[in-house]
């Protein structure tokens, strides 16, 4: 088991992390917070990346919402009351989003003043393995007061839910220290929770399963506390340099190696404190490195795995972003179409990055023309407690244009067509006929045809049947002819060709528009909509 395990914990190694997906599934621990008798309110916020994308949220296999959105949009999806679970065993209270198009996803509960958010990771950035940090939490206290508060038996450990992603029967793995593994036949859709011992290193499952950490009442102050979620990233996401900000006075960090890398062994789970204006971590094996500080569990972003863009939502309160960019660079941040413009950048030690605090509300996009960055969301409770986690990311690319989700892409239909049925067949399952009507554009078209069989295509040029002047499909007007790339002796007379081909050497020859050539079909880039 321990070998697969370890496989399947390596598939991650390499991609680029994505927190937006067709497909969601989470669960509510029990929400303490506080002490005070309030009763939790627990939702899901939703945004949608693209128009006409329905959702569809589900509770215990049953539909709760069907709505289509537009993109852009956030919408709250409330739950119901009895959400939250309490017990310590295999429950079906799970939550699921399905969507039709690509959405982000946050958990919220609040609880009095007390709040708590966690993005939802998508299935398809689920694992089957996840090392398990050993936390103390008796030690946690009393890194943050001399003082320790008085810690009940029933809140003296953390928990952990592990939730079948699938809806197939799902054999868990629980891999502790000093005992023998543990199975457990999770049902379809269902949760375990259970009860961290500080012996339990790993859990796995035979499916994919995403895997909660949390604590139903983490002390704050004497008689103040907030629940804590922290969702894991399996063992295959890890790195090995981390770039750590700086949050509070009161800020910790936490390593935790993988029990399954070779050689490797589990932190013991001491804390550390952040050096004011954060530090750089680097660490022998591949690793997860959370900041602890009362009320909250955040993972840090491996450097690896910066973004080129990420998108933040306030809703209509104000919260705060930490930026982490290239020291060199840090005056190429946008904020959707303006620049970040900020006096509080300050270096962090040791690296060659620089770390800035900005106050927004709303939505926003947080993106770089030419680096990757890192972006965590924060809030504050009314205690001025802060709670938060990374931000959402985008984009792995960074596009002088804005955020891209998608970049461009050329595709070769390999059926012959004649032109106008190639304009067709692109303007139905692509954007458009290929448009090289730039040197940028052309030489793009270029790289893509570099190792392509050496044959004519068609391209989206066209001599006009009332004017017979040239003109790309697109919609723009004549060709601009300071930029052309005919054959020789070309373009012929209109009795010779009314449409253009062009050859994998990309030069361009007037042909009749009836002849048969495969299509170059063209997607355009795809931005998100910036404010």
């Amino acid at each position: 088991m321990l070998t697969l395990l370890l496989i399947m914990a390596m598939f991650g190694q390499g991609q680029s992390l994505v927190l937006y997906g067709n497909e969601f599934i989470t669960a509510f621990p029990d929400n303490v917070a506080s002490f005070y008798p309030y009763v939790s309110r627990n939702s899901l916020n939703v945004t949608a990346l693209y128009n006409d994308t329905e959702v569809i949220v589900y509770y215990q296999g049953s539909p709760l919402y069907d709505t289509i959105m537009f993109q852009g949009q956030t919408q709250n999806f409330s739950l119901p009351w009895d959400v939250e679970e309490s017990k310590l065993n295999q429950s079906l209270k799970t939550v699921r989003v399905v969507s039709s198009r690509s959405i982000v996803v946050m958990s919220i509960s609040v609880k009095g003043d007390s709040m708590q958010t966690n993005v939802l990771w998508p299935y398809r950035s689920l694992g089957w393995t996840y090392s398990i940090p050993i936390l103390s939490y008796s030690g946690i206290l009393s890194t943050f007061y001399q003082d320790p508060q008085y810690v009940s038996e029933r809140y003296k450990f953390f928990r952990l839910l592990v939730i079948n992603a699938v809806g197939s029967t799902n054999n868990i793995t629980i891999i502790r220290k000093t005992q023998h593994s543990e199975t457990v036949e999770l049902q379809p859709w269902a949760f375990l929770q259970l009860q961290l011992n500080d012996s339990e290193i790993a859990v796995g499952g035979s499916y994919k399963v995403a895997v909660i950490l949390a604590h139903p009442c983490m002390e704050m102050t004497k008689c103040h506390c907030n629940m804590v979620v922290n969702q894991l990233s399996p063992d295959g996401w890890w790195g090995n340099n981390f770039v750590v900000p700086y949050i509070n006075n009161m800020t910790w960090m936490h390593v935790t190696e993988s029990c399954y890398w070779p050689h490797s062994t589990q932190a013991a789970g001491t804390l550390d404190p952040i050096k004011s204006g954060g530090q750089h971590i680097t660490t022998t094996y591949p690793s997860s490195l959370r900041i602890i500080s009362p009320g909250i569990i955040i993972e840090v972003i491996p450097e690896h795995l910066f973004s080129a863009c990420y998108l933040v939502h306030f809703g209509l309160t104000y919260g705060s972003v930490l930026v982490i960019a290239k020291t060199a660079l840090k005056s190429d941040v946008y904020i959707d179409s303006k620049l970040l413009v900020s006096n509080n950048w300050v270096t962090i030690a040791d690296t060659e990055y620089s770390v800035a605090s900005v106050s927004l509300n709303d939505r926003h996009v947080i993106w770089h023309p030419t680096s990757k960055i890192a972006v965590y969301s924060f809030r504050q409770m009314a205690s001025g407690t802060p709670y938060g986690s990374t931000a959402v990311p985008l984009s792995d690319n960074p596009d002088p244009a804005g955020c891209l989700f998608y970049p461009a892409a050329f595709t070769v239909v390999s059926q012959p067509m004649s032109w106008t049925e190639s304009y067709e067949y692109c303007s139905t399952y692509s954007d458009e006929l290929a448009t090289p009507s730039t040197e940028i554009s052309h030489m793009a078209l270029a790289n893509f045809l570099a190792t392509a069989e050496s044959n004519e295509y068609w391209i989206g040029l066209r001599r006009s049947l009332f004017t017979l002047d040239w003109y790309w499909q697109d919609g723009n007007h004549s060709v601009d002819f300071s930029y052309m790339q005919w054959s020789s002796g070309q373009p012929g007379d209109p009795t010779m060709g009314m449409c253009a081909s062009i050859f994998s050497n990309m030069t361009w020859n007037s042909v009749s528009c009836c002849n048969t050539f495969m299509p170059i079909c063209y997607n355009r880039p795809d931005y998100f909509p910036m404010k």
